[in-house]
């Protein structure tokens, strides 16, 4: 949404359409393949995106999927955006895979979770991350089996997906510490939002989740020993010049020519 240039109302607008109104995971199917058919997603990131492609958006944007036929994970940074965002956010056994070719993509948190260290290699600029890793946990309650099936399903909790789909999303998200500690140390701003008493598939806890994340941000920027523009910002030569921490070439000549 960023990178397409939604502004704080349009993409607030937009996240409320695509995940909160309606379920996007609640066309159960038959677990041949994953426990969705997927059709929803598809059409909601058609909707909001179109034949938008990656290439046209209006900042940088990258995206990782996990490539199961390589062992790889794979960095989406041209073609069209809808088919990467699908690719990458293909929760093994919630969502059916997607293709390129003959690869078959998953989403990248299988992979890579947190990939700030993608970014770190790509952008020499500061860099902000948003970690809900470790608040993405789940407890005995979120896998119980409901005592009865028609109860369930009259309640209407069949929209968030069963339970077993709390543990797939959580099984397909897990990252091995070592793994992120090198993403979280190639961030320059850490935030790190509690959002533990939120349910994985409770779509309608958005507003709290985003309140989470407005008040870690906060947080961490009171952290930060100075404006994030300037985190990863160099002194130019004149700078350094004045500050006297080099001597320019033009000053070497100068220096040289006097003497």
């Amino acid at each position: 949404g960023v990178a397409m240039g939604w502004g704080e109302a349009e993409m607030d607008a937009r996240l409320h359409e695509a995940f909160v109104d309606t379920s996007p995971l609640d066309d159960i199917a038959l677990p041949l393949l994953a426990m969705t058919h997927g059709l929803k997603v598809s059409d909601r990131l058609a909707q909001h995106f179109g034949d938008t492609q990656i290439a046209d958006l209006w900042l940088p944007f990258f995206c990782l999927s996990s490539n199961l036929t390589t062992g790889a994970y794979q960095l989406h940074r041209r073609g069209m955006l809808r088919h990467a965002l699908r690719a990458s956010i293909a929760l093994p056994g919630v969502m059916p895979p997607a293709t390129d070719g003959p690869n078959v993509l998953v989403d990248g948190a299988v992979m890579k979770n947190f990939p700030a260290d993608i970014m770190r290699a790509a952008h020499l600029g500061p860099i902000v991350g948003v970690d809900v890793t470790t608040a993405r946990s789940i407890t005995a309650k979120d896998v119980a089996r409901p005592s009865s099936v028609w109860r369930w399903i009259r309640s209407g909790q069949w929209r968030l997906g069963p339970p077993i789909v709390s543990l797939l999303m959580r099984t397909a998200t897990v990252s091995t510490g070592r793994d992120l500690a090198a993403a979280r140390e190639a961030t320059d701003v850490l935030i790190q939002p509690d959002v533990s008493g939120i349910e994985i598939r409770d779509w309608r806890a958005y507003d709290e989740a985003v309140e989470a994340g407005y008040r870690a941000t906060l947080a961490a920027l009171d952290k930060a020993s100075r404006p994030v523009p300037h985190l990863r910002r160099r002194q130019s030569l004149r700078e350094q010049a004045a500050a006297g921490a080099v001597m320019t070439p033009f000053m070497a000549s100068t220096t040289a020519a006097a003497e």
